[in-house]
């Protein structure tokens, strides 16, 4: 397995998962850079509903929690 070394954390190359964190710090920064992608996401994902909810009229998440309600 090959390891690359970005800002203090080491990431497998072929796998791309963390391996290990050097030290607390950048830990953090690691935990804090994932939670604004996370949130990133979530931005986006809210504009693609918006955007496809104006093109077509119809909600696509209450779709899909329909389909959910109708399995259990």
């Amino acid at each position: 397995m090959e390891l690359v070394k970005v800002d203090d954390l080491t990431f497998s190359a072929s796998s791309g998962e963390l391996v290990f964190v050097n030290s607390a710090e950048s830990f953090g920064r690691f935990l804090e850079s994932q939670r604004d992608l996370f949130h990133r996401q979530v931005e986006q994902l809210q504009r693609i509903v918006v955007t496809q909810c104006k093109l077509t009229g119809v909600n696509p998440l209450s779709q899909e929690m329909e389909k959910d309600q109708g399995t259990c």
